[in-house]
């Protein structure tokens, strides 16, 4: 797009293309790791491999929990939590991605709230966008 403003005899927009580039880019980058979160919320639970996780950071503060995969492998989840054990789900193709077990309001709510983001990026975008053209 910045080529084609630039061209059309406007190089002022090079600028505003290329501040339109930083602002969005970190809100594309939250959205989509928000949105990834969001889906292995969901899918985990119900396609993944669930187990407890056992505490292995001091009390009294958020912290590690450990979990045994099917092969036997130890791996660590960071929660903040205070449990001495958590439910948590893991891909067993994949068995380092993992995701707390949540109620399905609480997955509701992520998921809504990912949506939002991801929906006010694409505004940005847009909005950017229309400010460069001009419009």
């Amino acid at each position: 797009m910045s080529v084609l403003v630039v061209v059309g005899g406007e190089p002022g927009a090079l600028v505003l293309s290329v501040l339109m580039g930083i602002v969005v880019l970190p809100f594309n980058v939250v959205s989509a790791y928000s949105m990834e979160r969001a889906y292995l919320m969901w899918r985990l639970p119900s396609r993944g491999i669930t187990v407890m996780a056992v505490r292995t950071s001091p009390h009294g503060k958020s912290g590690t929990y450990e979990y045994t995969d099917r092969s036997g492998a130890s791996h660590s989840y960071y929660r903040q939590a205070y449990a001495s054990a958590i439910e948590i789900s893991y891909d067993p193709d994949a068995p380092g991605t993992v995701i707390g077990v949540y109620p399905v309001a609480a997955r509701v709510l992520v998921t809504l709230l990912s949506l939002g983001l991801w929906a006010g990026t694409i505004g940005l975008a847009a909005l950017m966008i229309l400010m460069g053209l001009g419009i």
